[in-house]
């Protein structure tokens, strides 16, 4: 049985997450985060994750004592997902899914050239690749789907 859901009001404060450069303490639905996970063996990891709304049960029925972060978190090679319900203390990072994430997953590829210079030149950030990678069928801040899809009007 799946957990009881709600749509987020408002942003959340996360009182742990990192507000060191386009991090943020407020997460709302759409979000991208890092959560902390506790794996069996003890050790602790993050895991990237989709902000979908808030859980207020867990999947038992159990009423949880106050609302947690219903996501989709990804696997480990971005190859599956899974529900999680995360406690706002847990999240380590907040951030939008920019450019950079939506040209790295779905993008098309620089030239080899082009990419290479690209991170030569510090990183490959949402500002910018907004400035200089566009495809030829257009910007891929606009239709990036359009683009990595192959969709046709």
């Amino acid at each position: 049985m799946a957990g009881k859901y709600r749509k987020m009001k408002k942003a959340l404060f996360c009182p742990n997450a990192s507000r060191i450069g386009r991090s943020r303490y407020e997460v709302k639905a759409g979000d991208l985060i890092l959560f902390k996970q506790e794996y069996q063996d003890g050790s602790t990891g993050q895991v990237l994750a989709r902000v979908l709304g808030l859980a207020t049960h867990a999947g038992n029925g159990e009423k949880y004592p106050k609302p947690r972060l219903a996501v989709l978190a990804a696997g480990d090679a971005l190859n599956h997902g899974f529900e999680r319900h995360v406690p706002v203390e847990d999240v380590a990072q907040v951030f939008d899914p920019g450019d950079f994430t939506r040209w790295f997953l779905f993008g098309n590829m620089p030239e080899t050239e082009l990419a290479y210079s690209l991170v030569e030149y510090g990183g490959m950030s949402n500002n910018y690749l907004a400035k200089f990678l566009t495809s030829p069928e257009g910007d891929l801040r606009k239709d990036w789907r359009d683009v990595a899809f192959k969709r046709t009007s």
